[in-house]
This record gives C-alpha cells, sequence and structure tokens, in this order.
C-alpha cells in the first residue's frame, strides 16, 4: 500500500493555503486578468469606438441640417410678411445707395430672433472650400475681404435680378434671376411682385451662401452675396433653399443643374427662372 504524503508549508501539517479564500462560504479575490486579456478588451472598445464615432458625427450634422431647415422655413414666412407689407414686392437683396441696408436688415422685423439668419452648419472654412470649388474664391482676396456680418450679414444668400441669356442648351441653361433690387449685370434697380413669378413653389430666392458687408464695393455695392450653389455641399451633398411661395427644403447636389424646356425649345433652369 503506497503512501501519500505533502510538504508542509503552514506548520502544524496542514497544506499551504490556496490563493482563492472564502468568507462566509462566499468566493473572494482570485486571480485577475492578464496583460493579453486588458489588451484584448481594450482593442474591442478602440474598434467600436471607431464604428460609433463617425455615425454620431453624422447624427449631429443631420441635427445641424434640421435647425438649418427650421431657420430657412422661417425665412421663407418673412418673405411673405414682407410681401404683404410692401405692395406684394419680393424683399430686395438691398436698398439704398448711402445708407445701405442688406435683405436680413429688412426681413430683421418679420423675425422672432436674428439668429435665423445664421446656419448652424456654418463655418468660414466650408465656406472656403465651397468656393475654391467653383472658382469664386477671389472673393476671399483682397480688397473683398475680410467680411463684416454685422449689422446685416447672414450665412444665406439671396438672388439678385437680372437674366442671363447663355445659349439654351441643357449643358448652358438660361437663368432669370428670381431677386429684386440693384441689377448689376445691367446697372439699374428692378423690383419684382411676387404676383410675377410663373411658378412661386419652384422658384428659389435665398439659398445658403453669404451675405455680407465687404471691405471694398463689390459689383458696386458694399456686400457680397453668394446664393444658388454657393451653398453646395453645406450639408453633407447639398443644401436648404427657400422658394417664392414660403417653403424651403434640402436639396441635393447643384441646384443650377436641374432643367426645363419651354415651348420655344430653349433650356432654362428650373429653380432659376421666374419668368417662365
Amino acid at each position: 500500500m503506497g503512501v501519500v504524503c505533502y510538504r508542509s508549508f503552514a506548520g502544524h501539517g496542514q497544506p499551504a493555503p490556496s490563493a482563492v479564500s472564502t468568507v462566509n462560504g462566499k468566493r473572494i479575490g482570485g486571480p485577475g486578468f492578464t496583460l493579453i486579456e486588458l489588451l484584448v478588451v481594450i482593442a474591442i472598445i478602440a474598434i467600436l469606438a471607431g464604428l460609433l464615432f463617425p455615425v454620431f458625427a453624422k447624427a449631429r450634422a443631420k441635427a445641424r441640417q434640421t435647425s438649418c431647415l427650421s431657420n430657412a422655413r422661417q425665412i421663407g414666412m418673412a418673405v411673405l410678411m414682407y410681401a404683404d407689407d410692401y405692395d406684394d414686392h419680393v424683399v430686395p437683396w438691398l436698398i439704398g445707395d448711402v445708407d445701405t441696408v442688406g435683405w436680413p436688415g429688412l426681413l430683421a422685423p418679420y423675425a422672432r430672433d436674428r439668429r435665423i439668419f445664421h446656419c448652424p452648419s456654418y463655418s468660414e472654412a466650408k465656406l472656403r472650400e465651397i468656393f475654391d470649388r467653383l472658382g469664386y474664391s477671389f472673393i476671399f482676396d483682397p480688397p473683398y475681404y475680410p467680411f463684416s456680418y454685422e449689422p446685416d450679414g447672414a450665412t444665406y444668400g439671396i438672388s439678385y435680378p437680372g437674366t442671363c441669356d447663355n445659349l439654351g442648351t441643357p449643358d448652358c441653361p438660361r437663368y432669370a434671376w428670381p431677386g429684386s433690387g440693384w441689377d448689376g449685370f445691367h446697372a439699374r434697380w428692378e423690383f419684382r411682385r411676387l404676383g410675377d413669378i410663373r411658378r412661386p413653389a419652384e422658384t428659389n430666392l435665398i439659398s445658403e451662401g453669404i451675405t455680407a458687408r465687404t471691405s471694398s464695393p463689390f459689383m458696386g455695392m458694399p456686400f457680397v452675396v453668394g446664393f444658388a450653389n454657393c451653398g453646395w455641399g453645406m450639408h453633407f451633398e447639398g443644401q436648404n433653399l427657400i422658394f417664392l411661395d414660403g417653403h424651403a427644403k434640402f436639396v441635393n447636389g447643384d441646384p443650377q443643374r436641374p432643367v426645363f424646356q419651354d415651348p420655344p425649345g430653349v433650356w432654362n433652369g428650373l429653380y432659376y427662372s421666374w419668368d417662365k
């Protein structure tokens, strides 16, 4: 018969205590995580963060787009209230020669909060990126730059009056800008009424872009105004547009690209042909 023996470390012939002990019958202590296990957990957390952070960023950008659209709708209502008070006239992009007032200043009495004229997604860096892509980067050079958004600037731009009689083809359509006020194309004042607009629900008056006072006159006026495709890309691949019936909506892509053909066969900009 064999004899089983052990070496005692605890004295009195008792075995050494285990690394795991009990209190009132419950296990306490025990081995912790190994370094490899901790590294695996950290790697998993990093992967999840990498997946979720872009989702959160997109959600924040979408929220800013929605807030901007709310601003746009309020501006659209202000345009209609202005017309109601001023004999159906479309709000001009500016008035006056010496004491010039921009369109945000004209609409301010109809706005509950002056902040509706500023998009939460706007940054000058983003506007520079858009203008560089469109070939308008000269606006950010002297003598026009730097800009001032006070007292009557906006991160939205409004149409001016005037007609671009291009080739009238799908790739080079004709535009009849629906705005009112100073016509820089023909160096004259031109004022328009809402009743003149043939398709108010499809005619864009205000878009994302810029309205700011310049350091030097631009087109003879102390304002730089960028509208239509000047806000293209402010929200994802599009921007919010305000139409002459007062409604606003998000439009993806370049708003100057959609066209339609009139009976004589001329192709016109869908959103920028007030007379067709």
